[in-house]
């Protein structure tokens, strides 16, 4: 998803894109929850305009109507999870042995490392 959000794909050509990388379909709503969440974040570098179907919608709600929505969010939660001051003081680097995903400063603990 991230790397596709380039400025010269549209949302229909993200879902496409995706789909085929996983070989199946992908919901084009899947990839406005991804790009809502991005703009959430401040990683977009314009303003995000919801198509009129989905801008009534809140991310609770698509997430019901969309089962892959969900997945999907777990994945953008952790594309820049910084930490904050308390927790960088506090958090183990990549590499690192954890058991769960807050002991890690990227909030990814896999394998029993942080990631």
């Amino acid at each position: 998803m991230w790397k596709r959000c380039d400025g010269q794909n549209t949302p229909e050509d993200i879902a496409r894109l995706l789909g085929s990388k996983v070989n199946s379909t992908i919901d084009e709503k899947v990839v406005w929850v991804a790009l809502d969440q991005l703009a959430e974040s401040d990683l977009l570098e314009r303003s995000l305009v919801l198509p009129p179907s989905i801008a009534g919608m809140n991310r609770r709600q698509l997430v019901r109507t969309i089962g892959l929505a969900a997945s999907c969010r777990r994945t953008l939660n952790h594309i820049d999870r910084r930490p904050t001051a308390a927790q960088a003081a506090t958090c183990f680097a990549p590499g690192h042995a954890c058991a769960s995903g807050p002991q890690c400063c990227s909030n990814v603990c896999s394998s029993n490392a942080c990631v």
